[in-house]
């Protein structure tokens, strides 16, 4: 069956190793694909992800589960090694756990026909949603999609 909130975020804390906010951890920022030092805040309600401060500017993220590990290891297949890299169905899963598989399927599928088929390039054009799009020329996923009739 369904996970709960509750399972979600046990089984996230114990992956990270029972971090206590504060704690050092490893974050993904899609932009640079890189890991990067952060502390760990706390689990979301849902315990799909969790809240990071990143030590490099101090702000703060609310995170994808996958998008956290815990310091150390050369490669990320120590980091992750039960996890295969994840799918945009993966990602909006995590972010909207409310929706239903048919959900999921018809968002991805919108997406795809808008150019975006991963995670990251989902996280790219949202950022640019939220950047002043007439200044930058950055065209975000909704006018992307309003674009394509969606």
């Amino acid at each position: 069956g369904a996970k709960t909130s509750a399972e979600n975020a046990r089984q996230l804390l114990d992956r990270l190793g029972r971090p206590t906010t504060g704690s050092l951890v490893e974050a993904f920022w899609p932009e640079a694909r890189s890991w990067l030092l952060a502390r760990f805040g706390e689990v979301s309600a849902t315990g799909s992800g969790c809240t990071v401060r990143w030590t490099s500017d101090d702000s703060v993220s609310e995170l994808p589960c996958f998008y956290v590990q815990k310091v150390g290891g050369d490669s990320a297949a120590e980091r992750l090694p039960d996890m295969p890299p994840p799918s945009l169905e993966t990602l909006l899963r995590a972010s909207r756990p409310d929706w239903g598989e048919r959900t999921v399927r018809l968002v991805v599928r919108k997406l795809r026909d808008i150019g975006i088929a991963t995670p990251e390039e989902l996280l790219g054009a949202a950022a640019a949603e939220g950047l002043s799009a007439p200044a930058t020329g950055a065209e975000g996923v909704n006018s992307r999609l309003r674009a394509a009739g969606h």
